[in-house]
């Protein structure tokens, strides 16, 4: 017996050096008030976020099921210079 392909799930801490592993995308204080409002998907182990993979993918306008094709045609990033504490809309 094999078990299923299980997600991926990032601590915040994780989560953060992925995305801003070339260019900072969103800072520690965008990422918590994304998850704190719901708009990013996850749940807490003790104070702890975690955040599975399909969740990042759906908040960044992406397919998990495609292997992270974008489900629209234009599914980018759009972000705020001024304000790196500021998380912009990702709708495509």
């Amino acid at each position: 017996m094999s078990l299923p392909k299980l997600p991926k799930v990032f601590t915040a801490s994780s989560l953060l050096n992925e995305l801003n592993s070339d260019e900072t995308i969103i800072s520690r204080n965008g990422l918590y008030q994304l998850l704190d409002s719901g708009e990013l998907r996850g749940f807490k182990v003790g104070s702890e976020w975690r955040i599975a993979e399909p969740a990042v993918l759906e908040w960044m306008g992406l397919d998990a099921e495609n292997d992270g094709e974008a489900d629209a045609p234009t599914a980018a990033l759009e972000f705020i210079d001024h304000d790196p504490a500021e998380v912009v809309n990702l709708h495509g």
